[in-house]
């Protein structure tokens, strides 16, 4: 698998987990806000490194290669398992 492909599913991860502190602190616990609002910034680092990864994946394939930006590895993500 690729670091694409690695990265992508960590975020995805990351997004899941934050979901039920996002949920408590909008009820107004404010420890749970704290986590969710540190997870969302560990999330938005990775999606970063996501952008990163791509790129240097995508250039790579060199031009006209691949008819994807992120190259071939993002496109097995979205076929069914």
């Amino acid at each position: 698998m690729s670091k694409v492909i690695n990265e992508f599913d960590s975020i995805i991860n990351m997004l899941e987990q934050a979901k039920l502190d996002i949920y408590k602190g909008v009820s107004g616990n404010r420890t749970a806000a704290k986590r969710a609002r540190q997870q969302l910034r560990s999330a938005q680092g990775g999606v970063k490194r996501l952008i990163k990864f791509s790129l240097q994946e995508s250039k790579s394939f060199g031009p006209g290669r691949c008819p994807h930006h992120f190259g071939p590895g993002v496109m097995t993500c979205f076929e069914s398992k």
